[in-house]
């Protein structure tokens, strides 16, 4: 089945990327406060979160966007999964591994974290789970392996996976909305709020081709200003408040959040098939780097700042450091992303490799 070309989002990569960013900047910013007693910048990252909030609007809005022609093709699902596959699992058990890894020879970074057999194989799989974590931020991959499994539902039988999406979507609002900061670890994927950023990213991608903004540079900007008066409240409401409250709200966060991207993720759409956006190789190289940052972030970090801790490197400001492992966190994501992680996928999709999806943006 031939499917029609559409043009490359770099807008929506670039913004992949600041949304990685962010999260970066909100992790880094906790550890700088647990490692070294100081709120760095005045603890202007508490709000980092949100980049997480943007990624789920993305995910729906792209998988849509990408596997469109496959809906109510029963045929096309089991490429839909080796796709998916393809794209989260490598680079995750890669890290995965060096993580373990490096627990075992340095104990202190794995903190207080306790892992089972049993738990590491759910982990490792992106399953629910009750216990630690390897990669902490992989919670948000395993909603993504429920979203994934409901849209192939849609591939197989157009109504029943649309029934099935829409019912979700009500359950996790209903779900979410009774309980914002309890719900159990291994329920989340299921029944959490975030689940509904799927839900506004595939309305988007419906919406993108059949719905003309009039002025969309204008939504763009209210987008991102809504956005960034979101985080700016909360860091001035909740800088000194413990980083997993959220200040806005644990339903009003993410709705404002996940709304204020969508409105980003429409409106640069519409300008970009209209327009094509300057800077687009630095752009394609950046976006394309931002599932590395989002994974590896973490344990890079956790390791650069005791190492900036060490010798003359402990005379350096925090501000310095702060910045300094941000920029080598960008480098070497960008790094594995070119050397090791596009490479991989182009190996591993060349059996009975066809022509990129449409859409321009890795899914």
């Amino acid at each position: 089945m031939q499917v029609e070309a559409r043009p490359r989002l770099l807008g929506l990569e670039f913004g992949r990327f600041l949304a990685a960013l962010l999260v970066c900047c909100f992790h880094f910013t906790i550890a700088f406060e647990n490692l070294r007693q100081d709120q760095v910048f005045d603890f202007a990252f508490r709000a980092g979160h949100a980049g997480v909030d943007y990624f789920f609007v993305l995910s729906g809005f792209i998988i849509y966007w990408v596997h469109r022609p496959d809906i109510g093709r029963p045929a096309a699902v089991t490429s839909f999964a080796t796709k998916r596959i393809i794209r989260i699992y490598p680079l995750y058990l890669a890290i995965f591994a060096a993580m373990l890894v490096m627990f075992f020879l340095v104990p202190s970074l794995r903190g207080e974290r306790e892992f089972t057999f049993w738990n590491g194989v759910l982990d490792a799989l992106l399953l629910p789970l009750s216990g630690d974590t390897v990669v902490p931020q992989a919670w948000s991959l395993r909603h993504e392996m429920v979203f994934y499994a409901l849209f192939a539902v849609m591939i197989l039988n157009v109504r029943v996976g649309a029934l099935a999406l829409i019912a979700w979507q009500a359950a996790s609002l209903v779900v979410g909305a009774m309980h914002p900061y309890d719900l159990a670890p291994a329920i989340k994927p299921f029944f959490y709020i975030y689940n509904l950023g799927f839900g506004l990213g595939v309305a988007c991608a419906w919406a993108v081709t059949r719905i003309s903004l009039t002025k969309p540079g204008l939504i763009a900007s209210l987008g991102g200003l809504g956005f960034l008066a979101a985080m700016t409240a909360e860091w001035y409401v909740g800088r000194d408040l413990p980083e997993e409250f959220l200040p806005l709200g644990g339903i009003t966060s993410p709705l404002i959040y996940m709304s204020c991207a969508a409105a980003l993720i429409l409106s640069i759409s519409q300008i970009e098939m209209r327009k094509p956006l300057p800077f687009a190789r630095p752009m394609a190289i950046l976006g394309g780097s931002s599932y590395c940052i989002y994974l590896i972030h973490a344990p890079l970090g956790s390791v650069l700042i005791r190492l900036f801790g060490v010798g003359p490197l402990a005379e350096l400001p925090n501000r310095v450091v702060f910045v300094a492992m941000v920029l080598i966190t960008i480098g070497v994501s960008v790094a594995v992303h070119l050397l090791i992680e596009k490479p991989a996928m182009q190996w591993l999709r060349r059996p009975g490799r066809r022509a990129h999806p449409a859409g321009g943006v890795p899914a």
